[in-house]
Parts: structure tokens; C-alpha cells; sequence
């Protein structure tokens, strides 16, 4: 009798230590989207309740030619909107209406050498060169929209859309500094890709960061590429969040921010017509905007 007592109390606790550990990996699994259960749960909080309208006939041509991307974009939606309901424009209209922004936006493809060079070592990189422009835009329509005062906004409505330099501390059109272009160099020969960089003198590199639209185009994009690169040495894959690309971007990659698995957005603010807006949220809009709406990719 004692013997079928024991069997039968270890049996029971056989089954407690199985049921507890199936509890243990269900809800890893559940954590780390292992299961349907998350994946419905991500789909109706963030995407599926978000409504674009039928008339905005770009954007709903574009899902159904990258299916891929529609979390992705219904997710934009939703921050570029607030709800996202009832709204037909992509931008709120005092960001599209704006000179500055519009400048911007008209001025990408004048700038030919430029756009090339980051579309070609994106190719060769193996990086999406919208994330590229995506990153450093925002600085581009931030100092657009900073200049339209007074007489200054008469000349840039008269003036041919162009992507503008700066001279300043952060130099050329994807606002590079001069530390920071030293860096991009030495961590592109790091992670093995850096062989297009040489060791210049402050003089040239600053010639070359202003004047040059091909080493214009070649830092901004080996900049973005090294950022990828050593999140993705940590087992992060960030290639497909603009936000934090454009955050990281803005802060020139900073060997201070080790990659995590909650990469946090930057909250610099930009004045766009009435009212200020985050750069990610420039980067993110930009990012899907290029995507849609432009003929240059």
C-alpha cells in the first residue's frame, strides 16, 4: 500500500514540475513572440485600429506593391496623424505646406552627384539608402525652416529647391562635424568596409565635407552603415527603424550608447511652421514619405 502511495505522490509532483515549467516557456515564448498570441495582440494595438483613407491612393498602392512594410507604414500613420482617423494627408498640412519643407523635398534630385554616391555605396554597403536621406533630412528642413524670416523667406521662394550646406561646426548637407567624420572613418575600417577613407588634414576634409557632394554623400552614408553595423555586432537589428537610425545619426554614434533591446528615440525638438516637432518623428515621416511619394527612388 505504501509503495502504490509513493508512485502516486510522485507522479503528482512529476506533473507539478512539468506544468510549472510549461509555464516557465510559455510565457517566454509568448515574451518573445514565439506564439500567435502576440503577434494578434502587436496587430490590433498598434495598426490594424488605424484607418487610411481610401483616397489617399498612393499609400494604399504602395502596401499592396510591399506587402512587408503595411505594419510598418499603418504604424507611421498613426504617429505622423495622432489617430490616423479621418485624415487624408500623409504630413500634417503645416509641415506640407511649408516653404522650408518644400524647398527641401524639391531640392533631393538637383543634387545628382549626391543622391548617386549614396545610392550606389548603400548598393555596395548593403543598406537601405532611404534610411540615408531619412537621417539627415530632418537637419536640412530644420535649417530651412529656421532661415524663413523676414527677407530670407522671400529668397528661398525664389530660389532654386536645393538640399543646403552648412559651414558651421556640423559641415556640408548631411551635417557632419569634423570629429565626427574622423570617427565614421576609423569605424568603417574597423568593421572591415573602410577602405575609400584616407588620413586628411583638417583643411581638406573640411573642403571635402563643403564642397564636395560625393564625399557629401559618402560620409552620411558610412555613418548610418556603422551604426547598423555595431548594433547588429550585438545581436540588434535596428535597419528598419528610422527613429532610432535618425536619433543615432544626430548624435554621430556615440561609443556611449551601448546597443540595448530598448533603444530609446531622441526628443530634439524642431519648429516647423506653427508648431515643434521631434527629429525622430522628421526621421520616421521622411523616411516613409521618400518611400511613397518620390520619384527618386
Amino acid at each position: 500500500m505504501k509503495h502504490w502511495i509513493k508512485k502516486l505522490l510522485y507522479i503528482f509532483a512529476l506533473c507539478g514540475i512539468i506544468y510549472f515549467w510549461g509555464i516557465v516557456v510559455l510565457g517566454y515564448l509568448i515574451d518573445n513572440g514565439y506564439t500567435n498570441s502576440l503577434s494578434e495582440m502587436i496587430g490590433i494595438d498598434t495598426w490594424t485600429s488605424i484607418d487610411i483613407p481610401v483616397s489617399n491612393q498612393q499609400i494604399h498602392t504602395y502596401i499592396s506593391q510591399h506587402h512587408e512594410d503595411k505594419q510598418a507604414i499603418y504604424t507611421a500613420y498613426g504617429y505622423i496623424n495622432g489617430t490616423g482617423l479621418n485624415s487624408t494627408w500623409w504630413f500634417p498640412s503645416d509641415v506640407a505646406n511649408n516653404i522650408g519643407f518644400k524647398f527641401i523635398i524639391d531640392g533631393i534630385e538637383t543634387r545628382k552627384v549626391f543622391l548617386a554616391t549614396i545610392k550606389k555605396e548603400s548598393e555596395k554597403l548593403w543598406i537601405d539608402y532611404t534610411l540615408v536621406l531619412s537621417s539627415l533630412l530632418w537637419e536640412q528642413i530644420r535649417i530651412a525652416s529656421k532661415w524663413l524670416r523676414w527677407e530670407l523667406k522671400d529668397i528661398l521662394i525664389h530660389s532654386t529647391p536645393t538640399l543646403l550646406r552648412s559651414y558651421n561646426i556640423s559641415l556640408g548637407i548631411g551635417g557632419i562635424k569634423l570629429s565626427t567624420a574622423r570617427q565614421i572613418a576609423k569605424e568603417a575600417k574597423l568593421y572591415g568596409y573602410g577602405d575609400v577613407f584616407w588620413n586628411y588634414t583638417d583643411e581638406t576634409l573640411t573642403t571635402m565635407l563643403t564642397t564636395s557632394d560625393y564625399w557629401q554623400g559618402i560620409y552620411p552614408t558610412y555613418l548610418v552603415k556603422n551604426i547598423i553595423t555595431r548594433w547588429q555586432l550585438s545581436w540588434y537589428d535596428i535597419s528598419h527603424n528610422p527613429g532610432v537610425v535618425g536619433t543615432l545619426y544626430n548624435m554621430g554614434n556615440p561609443n556611449d550608447k551601448p546597443p540595448h533591446d530598448t533603444p530609446e528615440i531622441g526628443w530634439s525638438v524642431i519648429p516647423i511652421g506653427k508648431h515643434k516637432y521631434v527629429y525622430w518623428w522628421i526621421s520616421l515621416w521622411l523616411y516613409r514619405y521618400l518611400k511613397i511619394y518620390t520619384s527618386v527612388f
